[in-house]
């Protein structure tokens, strides 16, 4: 339906178009190559169409037919907040929607469409009858796959997870002693290459949904072999009801951790959730992917063993509440006014945010585990925003864990620890525009932890940085 073309419409795009150098040709351009050269061509002009929904909607659709879903629905949207009245770029956007697998905002994006009278005849047609359309797109979007994968090089400050004292202060029999650390447990620093590979599949089936996805992550570091590591975790998720207000959901997985070439920990997961979707006041209708939140309340259960150390086995059962939001069609983003940025970037946008807090207890499978019972407390935020073609992201997450026991004899007369860990990861990412490199973006990670402890033996620090590549493959 990219064909369409954007329509007619009223708003202040339509008066900024005339700015623009950039006009639209419709239909587009038969070719990939053609279309390639036509979107570099808008993408040059960008600094001076940066108020014209036209545009905005011309590149969308252009983006739309390279396959560049993602990127079109920005492009949309934009054009949508800066005029709504453009009938071909809902109709766009609703099919690039439907291509991302939000089946939801899309089916609703062309109700509110179809309802329209000034509707172009062809416009109608298309709906109708076009294989192509985005209603087509939805319907034949049972099954969707995706595939992410990424390498990087970075430096870490702690590979070996070692604590910051350099001495520790033990209680035998005679008195305290304090006792300077060995070297080999120290915190061990260097360079580090990081491997992540993901993948996606859901499968629509009578209004619901089945999600599997599988994660593998590995680390492998020149300092060495004992502090690279490889993590496996694969899930199953089922979902009563996507597109309806609420719904039930249920989900298991299996984790394997292989620390140093040990086998460190494995862990069995299920959980059992109900999430609603809110919508703003005055905002039944989606005109956006961001119109709602999502709700969810569930309870958490986890089994995991340490085949190395299996005194520290431990069964959890906790709750779980998270909110995650997607900001309103009418939060627009805030224009750039210099023509210089301009250049690179076309204004500011919030993509999404969320929070998650968990609670709960971890029980000890035997009565041997250092400080038995586990109570612990998890809240985590986090948070993407765009500025032109930049991700901006941020992670930030807080858990405290207290023992309901003491922990050793050795350790301050058998005291009962107590933890707090803090992290914080800030990403920043850009999509390659190079077409030798599509679907692929750069990024830059920022982390820092630490985690204090009323025993010294469990405070830690550690800082990292990595840089690299990230392919998305829808």
């Amino acid at each position: 339906m990219a064909d369409a073309g954007a329509g007619t419409g009223t708003g202040t795009g339509s008066a900024a178009w005339s700015l623009c150098p950039v006009q639209p040709r419709y239909p587009l351009p038969a070719t990939g190559a053609e279309q390639q050269q036509a979107l570099e061509g808008a993408d040059a002009a960008m600094p001076q169409c940066l108020h014209s929904a036209p545009y905005y909607a011309w590149r969308g659709a252009l983006q739309l037919v390279l396959g560049r879903a993602q990127e079109a629905a920005e492009s949309l949207e934009r054009a949508l907040l800066l005029d709504p009245d453009l009938p071909g770029a809902q109709l766009d956007y609703a099919q690039a929607l439907a291509t991302l697998g939000d089946l939801s905002t899309a089916r609703e994006l062309l109700e509110q469409l179809r309802q329209r009278p000034d509707l172009p005849v062809t416009l109608r047609a298309l709906m109708q009858q076009d294989s192509r359309g985005a209603q087509a797109q939805a319907e034949a979007a049972s099954s969707y796959t995706r595939v992410q994968l990424s390498t990087a090089w970075g430096y870490d400050s702690n590979l070996n997870n070692a604590p910051a004292a350099s001495q520790l202060a033990l209680t035998l029999p005679q008195g305290s002693v304090l006792l300077p650390l060995d070297s080999a447990y120290r915190p061990r620093s260097g360079s580090a290459w990081l491997s992540t590979a993901q993948w996606q599949h859901i499968r629509a089936f009578d209004g619901q949904a089945l999600l599997l996805s599988a994660d593998l992550r590995g680390r492998a570091t020149a300092e060495s072999s004992r502090t690279g590591y490889l993590q496996g975790d694969f899930a199953a998720q089922w979902l009563q009801a996507p597109e309806a207000p609420s719904q039930w959901m249920a989900r298991v997985a299996w984790g394997r951790l292989e620390f140093g070439s040990e086998h460190w920990l494995t862990t069995q997961r299920a959980s059992l959730q109900h999430q609603w979707r809110l919508s703003p006041a005055g905002q039944e209708g989606a005109l956006a992917t961001g119109n709602v939140c999502r709700a969810t309340l569930g309870l958490d259960l986890e089994n995991r063993q340490y085949p190395i150390s299996p005194e520290l086995d431990g069964r959890y059962l906790g709750g779980a509440a998270s909110l995650f939001c997607t900001p309103a069609a009418q939060a627009a983003p805030v224009a750039v006014e210099s023509a210089e940025a301009a250049g690179w970037a076309s204004g500011w946008s919030l993509a999404h945010y969320g929070l998650q807090l968990r609670w709960g207890q971890d029980h000890a499978r035997s009565s041997t585990r250092p400080g038995g019972r586990y109570d612990r407390l998890e809240l985590s935020l986090g948070g993407e925003a765009r500025l032109g073609r930049l991700r901006l992201g941020a992670d930030y997450s807080w858990t405290r864990q207290g023992d309901k026991d003491g922990y050793s004899p050795l350790f301050d007369n058998n005291l009962r620890r107590n933890t707090l860990r803090q992290g914080l990861r800030l990403t920043v990412s850009q999509p390659l525009a190079d077409p030798a490199w599509r679907g692929a973006l750069a990024f830059v990670s920022l982390e820092a932890s630490r985690q204090q402890s009323n025993i010294a033996a469990f405070a830690m620090r550690q800082r990292a940085i990595s840089a690299g590549l990230r392919w998305e493959l829808p």
